[in-house]
């Protein structure tokens, strides 16, 4: 039987990274998949053929906001899907979530998840758990890994958070992301504890090996689309520290299976022992992969289904009046109640539809 035809257009670093990966080869098990990647700076599409050769079932667009503008003038598809990150867009506002009205959106946050089911989205969620890593040890107890990525979060500003581990060694991944400067580390951080460096790894394992030695990991960045790095280290069974944000703060129990900070105030209270965090962690993420993988492919049907949005109402406001009197009859409450209530919309949503079907009420009596 012939597959369906779908485009993946994903990031760049992607390609370097493997991250994403997991993600093309479950839709290679239903789909054909050519996959592209985008040039925001050339606003240019680079991939396995030229964009308006094939017409494909399914496009699925990861991350990266293009406009759908753009994708309608560069691609064929007939059902288009977005994986939006928590961390790109989280803060997003409804003008900019109006142009994927027509799209489904697949979120691996549950946070934004329900933001989207507040504004009316054909939203699905799933969290991912990446495969537990073999433990051969739980690493020194006071031993600490961090990934110094961002100014934002860097050793400097960390130092309550580390005085409060009860730590002697520090091994500082000195890897920046793109644009950001390496920080001068505080002379008091210097005399106090016994620092390592490494700027990159050659091979995965390598890193893997430097983060096994160290039982405590702090999480490097302010907020996650999945959280490739984090999600590791608690598939190695190690502590990790992060900030109290998605999608951290998703899989992060404060206290249970790692800890979590207010970023305006880093500080952290121990009152359990850390190897129990660490057996914890590795359970919990044994069981989440259980789950991951059970569930995984729920993925190919969602990127195939009709668009269930309620924003179409938008396009159509005779619509608004049949369901506002649908809702009325049939569940017998308040149509104002019922969408913000029961479907979860946004209030200001919702005033928007009563106006709009108060508007139609008026013209037909």
């Amino acid at each position: 039987m012939k597959k369906q035809k779908l485009a993946y257009i994903g990031h760049e670093y992607h390609n370097k990274t493997q991250s994403t990966q997991f993600l093309i080869e479950i839709f290679k098990t239903k789909f054909d998949v050519d996959v592209f990647t985008f040039d925001m700076e050339q606003q240019k599409f680079n991939g396995d053929k030229d964009t308006n050769i094939e017409e494909y079932d399914a496009l699925i667009l990861f991350q990266m906001p293009i406009s759908v503008k753009l994708l309608k003038e560069k691609f064929k598809f007939k059902i288009g899907s977005y994986f939006p990150m928590y961390d790109g867009t989280g803060e997003a506002s409804e003008e900019f979530w109006i142009q994927y009205k027509e799209f489904n959106i697949i979120n691996f946050s549950y946070t934004l998840h329900k933001k989207l089911l507040r504004l009316g989205f054909s939203t699905y969620y799933i969290q991912y758990f990446p495969k537990p890593i073999e433990i051969n040890d739980y690493g020194k107890r006071d031993s600490i890994f961090f990934w110094n990525r961002r100014n934002l979060i860097n050793v400097n500003y960390l130092e309550n958070i580390i005085e409060a581990l009860n730590t002697k060694k520090i091994h500082l991944h000195m890897a920046m992301d793109p644009n950001e400067k390496k920080v001068e580390i505080n002379k008091s951080i210097q005399e106090r504890f016994s620092l390592t460096y490494s700027t990159w790894f050659d091979t995965r394992k390598e890193m893997q090996k430097i983060i096994e030695s160290s039982s405590i990991y702090i999480a490097p960045r302010f907020a996650e689309g999945i959280g490739m790095s984090f999600l590791e280290a608690m598939a190695m069974g190690r502590c990790v520290v992060a900030v109290n944000n998605p999608t951290m703060n998703e899989y992060i129990i404060n206290g249970v299976t790692g800890f979590l900070y207010e970023y305006e105030n880093p500080k952290i209270f121990i009152d359990t022992d850390i190897l129990e965090i660490q057996k914890n962690t590795y359970n919990y993420i044994k069981e989440g992969y259980e789950n991951w993988e059970k569930d995984k492919f729920q993925i190919l049907d969602w990127v195939l289904k009709k668009n269930e949005i309620i924003l179409t109402l938008f396009e159509e406001p005779k619509n608004i009046y049949k369901i506002w009197n649908i809702i009325s009859i049939t569940k017998r409450m308040n149509g104002s109640f019922y969408l913000y209530n029961k479907i979860k919309l946004s209030p200001k949503m919702v005033i928007f539809l009563k106006k709009v079907y108060k508007k139609i009420k008026r013209k037909s009596e």
